[in-house]
């Protein structure tokens, strides 16, 4: 949800170019949101033991680094319940991008946030978070300073620069990059983005 006077950039613009993010998927290979409601997500949360966590905090945030949650934290749970209330969301088209327009969204995604060490962030007026449901293509995304959480993915896991997302893990981005999606998949994504006031 856009407000007057700020300015969140996917592709060029205030969501420009993102209408083109989807090129590889037609209408008949989209799932609907109730084929995705009947659909298992493939792939979940998942550590694997080369995997090189770096940590985060304040102004030591790197172009993609990378932060999840402690084992300790139920992650399957908080994962599952996100995921079943992005399934059901509302999401509409904002310049090629699919958003989610749902006002419980902070909410619903509380204890993700909590468990990924991300209160402050959440607390901070500075801060906009929003959904996106990704389909198969490569979506550029944009922000001085944004964390991506995939929530649920349904085929293969999304990639940026080669590098593997899984679901419940953070990556921070502070310039731009591509989203690939393989074909035959889809991603819904947090987008946690710190507001730049417009001059």
């Amino acid at each position: 949800m856009l407000m007057h006077g700020e300015k969140y950039v996917v592709g060029e613009g205030l969501f420009g170019r993102g209408a083109m993010a989807y090129s590889g998927a037609t209408a008949s290979s989209i799932p609907s949101s109730q084929s995705l409601l009947d659909k298992t997500p493939i792939s979940r949360w998942q550590v694997r033991p080369n995997q090189t966590i770096t940590p985060m905090t304040g102004t030591e945030e790197l172009h993609l680094s990378q932060r999840t949650p402690p084992p300790e934290k139920d992650i399957d749970g908080i994962l599952g319940e996100l995921s079943k209330f992005l399934v059901r969301a509302t999401f509409k088209d904002k310049d090629g991008i699919e958003q989610c327009s749902d006002e419980e969204l902070r909410e619903a995604a509380g204890p993700l946030f909590s468990a990924l060490g991300f209160q402050n962030k959440i607390n901070s007026k500075r801060m906009q978070c929003n959904a996106l449901r990704l389909r198969p293509g490569t979506t550029p995304l944009t922000a001085p300073s944004a964390d991506l959480i995939p929530v649920t993915v349904w085929g293969k896991n999304p990639t940026i620069e080669g590098m593997e997302l899984t679901p419940g893990s953070a990556t921070h981005i502070t310039k731009g990059i591509r989203i690939r999606i393989e074909e035959g998949s889809a991603l819904d994504l947090l987008f946690l983005v710190e507001k730049v006031k417009e001059k």
